[in-house]
């Protein structure tokens, strides 16, 4: 009996135990390739030497410095490197342990930034349709994905408004239908079995290739 309160109660995990470039092998020895890269943010790989060169050599000279009450040489140098590719003179970077708390934080900067200004009335957010921003209540106020979102709607701070996929050249009844078939691909997946999910992607191709039949035939 696990002590874990896993993402989905109703899934048996296997157990990863190692990690090497893009595997991970579980307790059996069976290998996974980590085509998400964590969640969706690592880009680096598993165990490559540099990163753990470079993670104990700060380790052993220091591990933690609250960003509230001091600075550090290495954020003051990824500060640097950060707003020199931005090019904008003044660029300034702020850290966070996230993406979630990284969209909250903009939220509340925007909405500071508005009240300093003086204009107290701009508190409205626009956000694209299945768009996720982060599992934070703030962030998930704002994001635009069902399957995420509508277990806590009640929640929620911020109501949602369909908008259909912006594209030129067709009708409105087209940009519906399509923003229609892109918009229920996580709300299905919710709903269909393991097994069923891996015909999703097949079902999905073949809406898209329909609605672009019917978009080459009204032409």
């Amino acid at each position: 009996m696990t002590a874990v309160f896993y993402r989905d109660t109703n899934h048996s995990y296997p157990l990863a135990v190692t990690a090497n470039g893009m595997y991970i092998n579980d307790e059996k020895g069976k290998a996974y390739l980590d085509m998400c890269g964590g969640a969706a943010v690592s880009c680096l790989g598993h165990q490559h030497p540099d990163i753990i060169a470079a993670l104990k050599a700060q380790i052993e000279i220091m591990s933690f410095a609250h960003t509230a009450f001091f600075s550090s040489e290495p954020q003051e140098r990824l500060a640097a490197a950060l707003c020199e590719k931005y090019g904008e003179a003044g660029a300034k970077a702020y850290f966070t342990a996230g993406g979630s708390e990284a969209n909250e934080t903009a939220l509340k900067l925007s909405w500071q930034y508005w009240q300093a200004k003086g204009y107290p009335e701009k508190t409205k957010i626009i956000s694209r349709q299945c768009s996720y921003h982060g599992n934070t209540l703030g962030a998930l106020s704002v994001s635009g994905n069902t399957a995420r979102r509508s277990p806590v709607e009640g929640l929620c701070m911020i109501g949602r408004v369909s908008n259909p996929v912006m594209l030129i050249g067709i009708s409105e009844e087209m940009k519906l239908m399509l923003s229609m078939v892109l918009g229920q691909h996580y709300s299905l997946r919710t709903q269909l079995s393991q097994q069923d999910q891996k015909l999703l992607p097949r079902l999905l191709r073949s809406l898209l290739w329909g609605l672009l039949l019917v978009l080459w035939l009204r032409q």
